[in-house]
């Protein structure tokens, strides 16, 4: 699913309230959150990033530890030392052949392994994934194949189009432009693999008229159903 809608109406609040749900609940279901920015970073570098926070969020899960501060993930020795108390010989091997990735410059095999670890991952512990990536549009813009960064890898998320619908890890996705959001669903995720999902920055005449309650219960106002009316149609057009 991807959730569309303009800056700040709440899709972010959304997925990082669903991560809480789902590490709070310490069951079969391990949260995974990343937000893709607005700044060029060539591949390798952004298969490293994406495959750290991974790693950070599958270990605090499991480990039940609190994440770094504005979920930063840990640092790569930091996190081999969480497998080695985890203790998951196959966690730890797939870390060891991404890290060689990494160092002999393989970019593309690193992006396989980093985007495939979820799913991969199912299968060394039993426990299954939902994947939040936010912004996701913004890989289609920022991310680069060399390391000079003159080739733009503009069709990066179709690279995700065989995992979106997996049941095992299934993935939501949101992004802030619908335009650009519905261009790149289209052509990277054909069959309607990606259902869109909008969310207005307005509430409906039913919302809004519960806020103007809310609001006067408050302030302890007193309001007639007319009055509350007219209060509703009249903020509603500065969108609450």
């Amino acid at each position: 699913m991807a959730i569309l809608g303009r800056r700040k109406t709440g899709k972010t609040a959304i997925m990082q309230r669903l991560f809480n749900i789902l590490w709070n609940q310490n069951d079969q279901v391990i949260p995974f959150y990343f937000e893709v920015h607005d700044q060029d970073i060539c591949l390798l570098h952004f298969a490293e990033k994406y495959y750290c926070v991974f790693l950070s969020h599958f270990f605090s899960f499991v480990l039940r530890k609190t994440l770094p501060l504005n979920n930063i993930h840990w640092e790569w020795e930091e996190l081999v030392d969480m497998a080695k108390q985890y203790g998951n010989k196959d966690v730890i091997n797939n870390m060891n052949v991404f890290q060689k990735y990494i160092k002999n410059d393989k970019a593309e095999f690193a992006k396989d392994l980093a985007f495939g670890a979820p799913a991969g991952f199912v299968g060394y512990t039993g426990k299954f994934f939902v994947v939040m990536i936010d912004e996701i549009q913004y890989m289609t813009e920022y991310i680069y194949f060399d390391a000079e960064m003159t080739i733009k890898a503009y069709n990066l998320p179709g690279a995700f189009h065989g995992l979106v619908e997996l049941k095992i890890a299934p993935m939501l996705v949101a992004g802030s432009y619908i335009g650009w959001m519905t261009q790149m669903m289209r052509k990277m995720f054909v069959g309607s693999r990606l259902k869109p999902f909008y969310i207005s920055p307005k509430l409906d005449d039913k919302g809004g008229l519960e806020a103007v309650y809310k609001y006067a219960q408050f302030y302890d106002i007193a309001l007639t159903d007319e009055v509350a009316s007219i209060i509703k149609a009249f903020l509603m057009i500065f969108w609450i």
